[in-house]
């Protein structure tokens, strides 16, 4: 028969709680890895190894949407699941080797996306499936008194413990996505994985899929194994990464391999490049380190933090300029990839354009055997009303002074093409609020790499590529109208910009 069972709160009332729930689980995701990082000490409390847990996403697009988080540990008995709701603050995780779930309090961490929390649980040798309920007020927005069922159901054998979350509100789970989940788990618990300690499954309906650690495999090894330090070794297991992934991150641990922080940035000593710039992850491990009561944070004592800042810091700026000589040889490689397919798109812009004479001066042989770049004479050409005719005398009609073939020059055979050839500096004085220009002698576009709007849009490859697109046109734009009136000149560039994207789609499409 259910109980109830007051929440007992010995360090702070109730409000002070939920406040501090909502510091450290400020998205849902976070909630379910509290609950998976329980069943992940569980295990290491009894050495097991590979030991199994199941995330599993029920009905999330339903009525009744639930998850629940399940390991195949021990269990828990009568006694400990009853003291549970009268323990919030006062777990002793942190006097332990390799435990890492937050206090007793983390059993709340579903306050901050649902209503309702059943933990259900039991030992081998026990006759019956314990549960215990946590409840929110919807009026009060508090706790209400535990319920708890010491013979919820007759069980024999092994159990495990399960969380089973629901009453979540309709906004949260849309973020709840099997998707994401994966993705922060994977995150998450990747060393553990990799090194079998833990096994987790994912599953959602029919999917089912289990959370493989992320690969490293690509990872450019850091050489410093370790620095000696007079209260031990700071040890370094350090990799590169070629560009910024977007995930990257170097982890702190201490004694037995405990995770401190997910990422040395959080610590406002290494807030700061290369640290935070996505290409250096792996793990930095000082065995003097202790955790806060709090998650990702370091207790900065007087001894060994500053030990452990000081020596970190020493392998600092070796560290950036390796990553800056990764990001130097990877610019490289995407200016070449991007170079050559603005050059593959124009050949085809020249080509509808008829252009007789090329402002630039990187021969291309055409496609299309030994015709000239202007192709064929098209006789029926159109004005911009669309209107088509067949008279040749361009200034009898309403025709802007545009790009065109001069059709009094008859198809040279065996013409080759110069394709637009760009290259990349910081323009100085003024000049540096200029986006390009066309050198006159070299004919060759130079483009300011470090104008405001080419640093953003070369963050992205599809950026990147638009960015360079549009340079190419206004160049070869100016240098084919010059005279012309500024809204000439303007619709000039609306013309082959309508072109060019065309092109571009057409292009993309066979990669």
């Amino acid at each position: 028969m259910a109980k109830k069972i007051p929440l007992n709160v010995k360090n702070g009332n109730i409000s002070q709680i939920i406040s501090y729930i909502a510091s450290i689980y400020g998205h849902p995701r976070d909630a379910i890895e509290q609950y998976v990082e329980n069943s992940r000490d569980i295990y290491a409390e009894t050495n097991a190894d590979n030991g199994l847990i199941v995330v599993v996403l029920k009905s999330r697009t339903g009525k009744y949407p639930r998850v629940s988080i399940k390991d195949f540990g021990r269990g828990m008995n009568v006694e400990k699941m009853e003291r549970l709701p009268q323990e919030l603050t006062s777990s002793d995780k942190l006097k332990k080797i390799n435990q890492r779930g937050q206090k007793a309090i983390g059993m709340l961490s579903f306050f901050q996306f649902a209503g309702k929390c059943e933990i259900l649980s039991k030992l081998d040798n026990e006759s019956y499936l314990h549960k215990l309920t946590l409840e929110k007020d919807e009026e009060t927005n508090l706790f209400k008194a535990a319920d708890y069922d010491a013979q919820y159901k007759k069980m024999q054998g092994s159990y495990g413990t399960e969380v089973i979350i629901s009453n979540i509100d309709g906004n949260i789970i849309r973020q709840i996505t099997f998707n994401r989940i994966y993705e922060h788990l994977q995150r998450k618990f990747s060393d553990d994985i990799r090194e079998q300690k833990i096994r987790i499954v994912l599953e959602e309906g029919k999917k089912e899929k289990y959370i493989n650690p992320e690969d490293i495999s690509k990872g450019i090894p850091y050489p410093i194994p370790q620095i000696r330090t007079r209260y031990g070794f700071v040890l370094f297991d350090l990799y590169l990464w070629p560009k910024d992934s977007g995930q990257k991150r170097v982890q702190i641990k201490t004694r037995g391999n405990l995770k401190i922080l997910d990422d040395i940035a959080l610590d406002s000593n290494f807030d700061c490049f290369p640290w935070n710039s996505n290409q250096v992850f792996g793990s930095i491990k000082y065995e003097l380190l202790k955790p806060t009561t709090t998650k990702n944070r370091i207790v900065p004592d007087k001894k060994y933090y500053p030990t452990f800042v000081e020596k970190v810091k020493t392998i600092e700026k070796a560290l950036a300029e390796e990553v800056k000589k990764l990001q130097s040889k990877e610019e490289e490689k995407r200016r070449a990839k991007m170079d050559n397919i603005v050059s593959q798109i124009f050949k085809e812009v020249f080509k509808e354009l008829q252009l007789e004479d090329s402002p630039f001066s990187t021969p291309a042989k055409t496609d299309r055997g030994n015709e000239d770049i202007a192709g064929e004479i098209d006789e029926n050409r159109k004005v911009p009303s669309g209107t088509k005719h067949n008279d040749t005398n361009y200034d009898s009609f309403p025709q802007l002074p545009i790009i065109r073939p001069d059709i009094s020059k008859p198809s040279i055979k065996g013409k080759y093409v110069a394709l637009p050839t760009v290259y990349y500096k910081p323009f100085e004085n003024e000049q540096k609020r200029l986006h390009s220009y066309r050198d006159e002698i070299e004919k060759v576009i130079y483009i300011n790499d470090i104008h405001p709007d080419y640093i953003k849009a070369k963050q992205k490859d599809e950026t990147r590529l638009e960015y360079i697109l549009i340079i190419v046109a206004k160049e070869t734009v100016v240098y084919e109208n010059q005279g012309v009136s500024l809204i000439e000149l303007a619709e000039e560039m609306i013309k082959v910009m309508s072109i060019v994207n065309r092109k571009k789609l057409e292009f993309l499409k066979k990669l």
